[in-house]
């Protein structure tokens, strides 16, 4: 497997759950989401109100703007566990 697909099955799960977020003003039924055969998704991250949009930096952290407060959050995964552990307000407006 490529490095490339690697990092789309790795990415394309957040996307999903920023994109579904943004619908779904509620908590996420992940349970109830039908993907198609071969793909999984699982929460990396909590607790960032009104995510929007998501960027993956080049060391791993996962920036996220929110939609309507100016806000970006961090998230990294530190222990390997593929969810993040820390997570930090990065700037407000």
């Amino acid at each position: 497997m490529r490095l490339s697909q690697i990092v789309w099955k790795m990415i394309a799960p957040f996307s999903l759950v920023i994109m579904w977020n943004t619908i779904a003003a509620s908590s996420l039924p992940l349970n109830r989401i039908d993907l198609p055969d071969g793909f999984v998704i699982n929460e990396y991250v909590s607790g960032i109100p009104d995510a929007r949009s998501m960027a993956m930096g080049p060391k791993g952290t996962l920036i996220v703007g929110t939609r309507n407060d100016g806000r970006l959050w961090a998230a990294s995964d530190t222990n390997g566990d593929f969810r993040a552990d820390r997570k930090v307000l990065s700037h407000q407006d």
